[in-house]
């Protein structure tokens, strides 16, 4: 039993990080610097895509360790 509480504890902490990382990274991409290098450059600075990626991610991998059988 202690297993899956901690497995669902840690999958919430994943699923928590994973939502705030896509929010930085969208709150990134929207900054001034960064539409500017939008702008110059045609997509998203590597940064912004770090933050996107490494929050969808977590997210994944949060869903699936809180919500597994």
């Amino acid at each position: 039993m202690a297993k899956k509480t901690n497995s669902f504890v840690l999958g919430l902490i994943l699923l928590v990080v994973g939502c705030l990382l896509v929010y930085w990274g969208y709150n990134e991409a929207g900054s001034i610097g960064g539409k500017i290098d939008s702008a110059l450059s045609g997509s998203p600075t590597n940064r912004v895509m770090m933050f996107y990626v490494g929050g969808a991610v977590c997210g994944i991998l949060g869903l699936f360790m809180a919500f597994k059988k």
